[in-house]
């Protein structure tokens, strides 16, 4: 005849205490995995809207692109976000998606965004970083052909104290485009063609193991 055992309550309640916590605890993990991704993919989902803003704009001109070019340049490779021909200029675009107050000037290093008086960032001057895009290009296209180097802010930002030369917003690089895009030389389209078959022939992993290898030692 079986005898029935005693059943334990207070330890099923302490097991089922315990299972529920482990639940909730991994549960409370996953959040915070799925915040972590989310943070830092925010960057590069901000700064792929801003590009696709620019894309869409210069898509709308019908003017001559190439897209997320990686060119070679004494010391390391440079990631230019635009390359695009208007009129006899190449024009080497540098996207930046902000919101806030922006205060900086052309030649100071960096430069502060504000988005609350209890909250501010330093970035890199993007007009210093871009210079170092335009070398690039002219390495590539030699002296007698124009490089024009422009940083489009796309987003809220605001500049307090006036934007600095070379910094547009979207709108304004419509404009900025449109005057430039008049008579085209011939030594320009040679040199575009020129940096269509470096882009094409880049070696594109190599390439962006040399940028993340220069970025680790701030070149």
């Amino acid at each position: 005849m079986a005898v029935n055992q005693p059943r334990n309550y207070v330890f099923e309640a302490l097991w089922k205490t315990g299972a529920d916590h482990g639940w909730m605890m991994l549960g409370l993990f996953m959040l915070i995995m799925a915040a972590a991704v989310i943070s830092g993919l925010k960057p590069l989902i901000k700064g792929r809207f801003g590009e696709a803003i620019v894309n869409r704009i210069l898509k709308r001109m019908k003017l001559p692109v190439l897209h997320d070019v990686y060119l070679p340049f004494p010391g390391g490779v440079s990631q230019i976000d635009h390359l695009t021909l208007a009129g006899s200029a190449i024009v080497v675009i540098e996207t930046k998606n902000y919101e806030g107050r922006i205060f900086g000037r052309e030649r100071e290093a960096s430069w502060t965004v504000a988005y609350n008086p209890h909250s501010k960032h330093r970035f890199q001057n993007p007009l210093r970083q871009n210079y170092a895009h335009v070398e690039a290009v002219k390495a590539v296209v030699g002296p007698e052909v124009e490089v024009v180097g422009m940083v489009v802010f796309v987003g809220d930002a605001e500049f307090p104290n006036g934007a600095p030369e070379g910094v547009y917003t979207p709108r304004e690089l419509k404009k900025a485009l449109v005057a430039l895009d008049t008579n085209r030389k011939r030594s320009v389209a040679l040199a575009w063609e020129l940096l269509l078959q470096r882009a094409a022939g880049a070696d594109r992993k190599a390439e962006r193991k040399a940028l993340k290898a220069a970025h680790k030692a701030g070149i």
